[in-house]
């Protein structure tokens, strides 16, 4: 599918046209909404994912593509959030490490909109560090056992499986991990209460692992090298698609102010005609910037580009953020959705401030370290 047919199939499944009311604010993917069935129907559940699992095939700028539109048409953090897991996960861990007729299975599932995954990597009070991390799998006469606990799983109140990461080894004082399919209804997993959602509707929940005994071809990816080739390209992926969603949410906000301000039949002034155009310039740029950095997410030697591309265009997205609030309010339009989608971008974006501030002073240390025009 190319990016127009797949704008039209988001439109028809959220059942809206630019500028129209939103039937998504509420969506609550815990539910058993048919849109869900409905986007698989429509092959999106698909994209990104191989052909031989019945998906649309494509890369991850058509995943990020992707996202937004869904972001824009729907207009809701949940949707396009457990849609974008449901794609991230499944292309990065299954059909990027599993190559067994089981992850095919799962693949074709996901596609058909039968099953949904979740991912566990952080754990109690230690979060997602490395060094840090307790969960193990033990090898056991051909299949492996796992036991630990895992924190924050998104998702995890309604998947069907799990994509669990856990140490199998250690060599040369470097921990060795893996990736592991974990059904919901194994014996050795208990997924506990839900926390309150960060996201919209999106909930969260830890697990359990009790002697969880799973097949030698549910293990994903292992060896001395696996952190760097599963969780940290997995990182940068998620970084950028999470900012592409709120870029699409952006969009519907302009789409829902141009067709207040056309509705109320007022003649434009010629500040805020520019301020409109330039806003829409930012946001085509911000959109091309987030493609090109989904290309050098994968890449270890385009690192510096990715890391220089997300510090550059978070910076970008808060100013847009502030020029819509001003927008907003000259077309008078501050309540209603115009006021939704400025708290939910601020929700999306919180968590990566912080992320941000870090990078810029690690980049400024470089500076420092080597001289400003240095190499």
């Amino acid at each position: 599918m190319d990016e127009i047919d797949i704008a039209a199939k988001i439109k028809a499944v959220c059942a809206l046209a630019p500028g129209s009311s939103s039937v998504l604010l509420n969506h609550d993917p815990a539910s058993p909404s048919s849109r869900w069935h409905e986007l698989a129907q429509q092959g999106l559940l698909g994209i990104g994912l191989p052909a031989r699992c019945g998906g649309q095939g494509g890369d991850w700028v058509s995943v990020a593509q992707s996202a937004e539109l869904l972001a824009r048409y729907s207009f809701d953090v949940a949707l396009p959030m457990l849609w974008l897991m449901q794609m991230l996960i499944s292309r990065q861990y299954l059909a990027g490490f599993g190559n067994t007729p089981l992850c095919d299975d799962y693949l074709a599932d996901i596609v058909a909109g039968k099953k949904r995954l979740a991912l566990a990597v952080s754990e109690p009070g230690v979060g997602a560090h490395p060094k840090r991390l307790s969960t193990r799998a033990m090898n056991d006469s051909g299949s492996y056992i796992l036991n630990g606990q895992k924190a924050w799983v998104t998702n995890a109140t309604v998947a069907d499986f799990f994509v669990v990461v856990a140490i199998t080894g250690e060599t040369n004082q470097r921990r060795q991990f893996a990736a592991f399919l974990v059904d919901k209804d194994n014996p050795g997993l208990a997924v506990g209460a839900a926390s309150q959602p960060l996201l919209g509707s999106l909930g969260h929940a830890g697990l359990t692992l009790s002697d969880c005994r799973v097949p030698a071809d549910a293990m994903l990816a292992a060896g001395d090298d696996a952190w760097d080739r599963m969780i940290k390209p997995f990182r940068r992926l998620e970084d950028v698609l999470f900012l592409v969603i709120s870029v699409g949410m952006i969009r519907r906000g302009l789409d829902q102010l141009l067709t207040a301000w056309r509705g109320a039949e007022q003649t434009p002034s010629e500040p805020l005609l520019l301020q409109l155009g330039q806003m829409y310039a930012q946001t085509d740029i911000l959109s091309t910037d987030l493609c090109r950095a989904m290309e050098c997410a994968e890449q270890p030697t385009q690192a510096k580009e990715f890391d220089l591309i997300m510090l550059a265009r978070r910076g970008q997205f808060q100013a847009l953020l502030s020029a819509f609030e001003h927008l907003a309010a000259a077309m008078g339009q501050k309540t209603g959705e115009a006021s939704a989608l400025l708290n939910r971008c601020r929700q999306m974006q919180m968590f990566y401030l912080r992320r941000n501030d870090d990078l810029a002073k690690r980049i400024g240390a470089e500076l420092f370290e080597r001289g400003l025009l240095g190499d």
